[in-house]
């Protein structure tokens, strides 16, 4: 009997080590989905500056610029169409559709976005991960 428990106690900590050093390993395509997730909902949200730091810093402004004064705009749903991996999996060719209405219409429109997205500092022990290189044009 103690000497499972002595197996028990010194595998124990093995089994953790190992179950945590697991996600340290993530690949650039396993963290698309979450980023990727995240941007829609921010975006369905309305949350602008949220969804703004998925965008590369160069062009965050002119996405931020995108909705100043833009109160009328109601964000339904934004969902992914489609996905394409680059190679080396370290850029994104994706399109993704967003659903909305502008006040005092109730008609939903429906506009395909094409965003290319690029993973930053892949090499690096703490990446900035992935980010949206693309301009991104007005809802009309």
């Amino acid at each position: 009997m103690s000497i499972r428990l002595l197996w028990l106690l010194f595998l124990l900590p093995v089994l953790v080590g190992c179950a945590g050093f697991g996600g340290a390993l993530e690949t650039p395509r396993k963290t698309f989905e979450s980023d990727n997730v995240d941007f829609m909902q921010r975006l369905r949200w309305k949350d602008i500056n949220g969804a703004a730091q998925h965008v590369a810093k160069p062009r965050r402004k002119a996405f931020r610029d995108l909705f100043v004064g833009q109160d009328d705009l109601k964000i339904t749903d934004v969902r992914l169409d489609s996905v394409e991996f680059s190679e080396d999996g370290e850029e994104v060719d994706s399109t993704i559709v967003i659903e909305y209405y502008r006040l005092p219409s109730t008609r939903v429109r429906t506009r395909r976005y094409e965003l290319h997205w690029t993973f930053f500092n892949a090499d690096q022990p703490t990446p900035v991960g992935w980010q949206i290189t693309s301009d991104i044009p007005p809802i009309p």
